[in-house]
């Protein structure tokens, strides 16, 4: 469905690998609106 186009997840923010118990707690927390992302690489 997302490469269709159909799909279009809500994105609040993107932190990188390095970051991440800030972002998991930003989801813990619920200041999340949407997907809070990882990135690894």
């Amino acid at each position: 469905m997302a490469l269709d186009g159909l799909l279009a997840p809500v994105i609040t923010a993107v932190h990188p690998f390095s970051d991440a118990p800030a972002a998991l707690a930003t989801v813990e927390n619920g200041h999340a609106s949407g997907k809070v992302v990882v990135k690894v690489a």
